[in-house]
């Protein structure tokens, strides 16, 4: 028992003042279960901002402790990745029961401008061949190229417009490079969106 008041002689489990008797990764907190007696406890998490660890996002209430978000204790009512400013909680892989803004077991937090979910959990337009229409190539950079007009685009879900991308021509809403696909006086941002300049 640590002594956290000299002058009163009274001992409790741990100090608040400097998280004594405490593991490394607790904090010395007042005693939630008992409001009605004057008592402290070392408690790793009260809720999910005070888990600052990567694979261990989110606060079991119950616990007071931090767990991957996709440990049985996360139950509703609660806020899940949401509370980590993420989409998703990662299932699969060497990221899994992190909270992320993809998972790339299943693609879930992707669009249809980019609808494949990476290994460090970002949404892509292709990963492999595969995911690129007939006549297209996955580059590199994780964009479907090899459009040589505009009609090659038409039924593409990334946009209408082929333009320049890296590693060669790809379809996109709109071309940064004479803004072509955007009303008039808009321009065209990163080829996907237009807007008022």
């Amino acid at each position: 028992m640590t002594d956290t008041n000299a002058g009163t002689g009274q001992c409790y489990p741990c100090d608040p003042g400097d998280d004594g008797g405490c593991n490394e990764d607790e904090e010395c907190q007042f005693a939630l279960e008992n409001p009605n007696v004057q008592d402290y406890e070392c408690r790793g998490c009260v809720n999910d901002a005070d888990c600052d660890d990567l694979t261990t996002p989110l606060c079991d209430i119950e616990a007071h402790t931090c767990v991957p978000c996709n440990d049985p204790s996360i139950e509703l009512p609660h806020y899940g990745c949401a509370s980590k400013g993420a989409w998703v909680c990662i299932t699969a892989g060497e990221r899994a029961g992190e909270c992320g803004n993809c998972d790339p077991a299943s693609d879930t937090g992707c669009s249809t401008v980019a609808p494949r979910c990476d290994a460090d959990a970002i949404c892509r337009e292709c990963l492999e061949l595969e995911d690129c229409a007939e006549g297209f190539e996955c580059s590199p950079n994780h964009e479907c190229i090899g459009c040589t007009s505009d009609e090659q685009c038409e039924n593409s879900p990334t946009g209408t417009q082929c333009v320049d991308v890296t590693g060669g021509k790809g379809c996109r809403g709109c071309d940064p490079a004479d803004n072509a696909g955007c009303e008039p006086q808009q321009k065209c941002w990163d080829g996907f969106f237009c807007s008022n300049p």
